[in-house]
């Protein structure tokens, strides 16, 4: 009797508040007008002795007796957490049948179990019981991504944007810079420096000797188009890559295509190669000689030859001797001719009518002055005084050079005109008047002997003006020297 009585109790029970006998209600539904609630025995909340919360409003107080174990299980997990204000996580219960099962009890949406609490999940923030609301985790620090890239709020968490250029790497883990010169110089020109900035590079300037084209790179400048690369106007300008250089100096000039070619003057030293008996002219570059002098034959350029021995210039007026001197070089000497030259000798055309001996000799034939003495009959003017010991070469530049009586123009006499002083007749030994001219033994002439046309040492007259004779001796020997004008 009393189980049919439990029985219809139970059903009763169950057809008021389907929701405590395993319906659909949530976690938070009350359980108002469940049998827990309409029954005289313990607390909902009362617990068994092996530590299970023990539902004992399904059991009657005093009632040892269980119901059907189908009647027991009807409560869901989510109204046994509701009504009995479990803990979030899995909670062992007992129920009125003495059945002890695992309940797991929930959190509400957008919040999580953490040792048997309920907090806001990762992204949220608030209190579960009310509501757990989004965070924006962008405004602080860039909400963990990378400062180069963008950070963008989404519910419950945030996503960082990509890398920019010239990074690598992600936002959410970082960003770092890529040194673009270390492949193919950055793609600048080889020839420049390639400089690596954040996240980009920098190409240097194109160095000296190259210009920056667009869409070329470093582009050699040819130097020798501007002012011809600034080498000297006679030199060649070549150009090379990123440079240029200058040739040298064309020949007659020193110095450089760089720092400039200046004409060298070749007449300075040995007379620019040409024959010392010619003229050096200088040109620019060069130098040109000049024509040999007369009785010369051949050029400044190759050489000026005289044929050794005695010969008249070309019109006449003077006696050529030309000679080989110690040195091996030829040497010529010149001898003013008054009348003329021929075969080699001054011709004298006055001296045949000269009286000789004491033929029509007046007495007043000569005026004897300080240092002169006028031949009245000849017209020819003489050094009184001689000098002694001197060569025929140094004799006649002697008398060259002679200034007597403030008189110039004075000159080795002929041999004609030495011989018109002797009086033969009236003098014996000197054979010239003593009192007129002093005396003194052999005495150049200007006359050469016709010997020296062909001998090898050259010979030249000389009177003796104590028998009043001439002869030849050589030239290199010694003899006085009384000049004539």
């Amino acid at each position: 009797m009393h189980k049919l009585s439990l029985l219809l109790i139970l059903l009763l029970a169950a057809c008021d508040n389907p929701g405590a006998a395993g319906s659909d209600a949530g976690p938070g539904t009350p359980h108002d007008g469940s049998w827990a609630d309409a029954s005289t025995g313990p607390s909902a909340d009362a617990s068994v002795g092996d530590g299970s919360v023990a539902d004992a409003a399904i059991a009657p107080v005093g009632d040892a007796s269980l119901p059907d174990a189908a009647i027991c299980s009807l409560e869901s997990d989510d109204a046994l957490c509701a009504r009995l204000h479990l803990p979030c996580g899995t909670n062992p219960v007992t129920d009125a049948c003495g059945n002890t099962r695992d309940v797991l009890c929930g959190c509400p949406d957008r919040a999580e179990c953490r040792t048997g609490t309920c907090v806001c999940s990762a992204g949220y923030t608030g209190d579960p019981s009310t509501g757990c609301n989004d965070v924006d985790e962008c405004p602080t620090n860039n909400g963990g991504c990378d400062p180069l890239t963008t950070c963008t709020n989404t519910v419950g968490s945030r996503t960082c944007g990509a890398c920019p250029a010239g990074y690598t790497g992600t936002g959410a883990l970082g960003c770092t810079d890529i040194d673009e010169c270390l492949v193919d110089n950055g793609g600048c020109d080889p020839r420049s420096t390639c400089t690596n900035t954040p996240g980009s590079r920098t190409c240097g300037p194109c160095p000296k000797g190259y210009t920056e084209l667009a869409g070329a790179g470093c582009v050699d400048v040819d130097e020798c188009q501007d002012a011809h690369g600034g080498c000297d106007p006679l030199s060649t300008c070549t150009n090379t890559p990123g440079s240029h250089y200058c040739g040298p100096c064309p020949l007659g000039y020193k110095g450089s295509g760089a720092t400039g070619c200046k004409d060298i003057d070749e007449c300075v030293a040995g007379n620019g190669g040409c024959d010392p008996l010619s003229t050096c002219t200088n040109l620019p570059g060069s130098y040109s000689c000049g024509a040999c002098p007369a009785g010369f034959s051949g050029t400044g350029e190759t050489g000026c030859l005289c044929t050794v021995g005695l010969s008249c210039s070309a019109d006449g007026s003077s006696v050529l001797n030309c000679q080989r001197g110690s040195d091996g070089k030829l040497g010529l000497t010149t001898t003013p001719c008054p009348d003329g030259c021929e075969s080699g000798e001054c011709v004298d055309r006055e001296w045949t009518r000269w009286p000789l001996g004491s033929e029509d000799r007046p007495a007043s034939q000569f005026i004897v002055n300080t240092d002169t003495v006028v031949d009245t009959l000849t017209g020819l003017e003489w050094q009184k005084a001689f000098v002694q010991n001197k060569n025929w070469w140094d004799a006649r530049l002697y008398c060259s050079q002679l200034n007597v009586g403030a008189e110039t123009g004075w000159r080795l006499p002929t041999r004609i005109e030495l011989l018109s002083l002797v009086d033969d007749d009236t003098f014996a030994s000197p054979a010239v008047n003593p009192a007129v001219l002093a005396t003194g033994g052999s005495i150049w002439t200007s006359t050469i002997s016709v010997g020296a046309r062909v001998g090898v040492k050259p010979t030249a007259w000389v009177m003796s003006d104590a028998p009043g004779s001439t002869g030849i001796v050589l030239m290199t020997d010694e003899a006085n020297v009384r000049c004539v004008r």
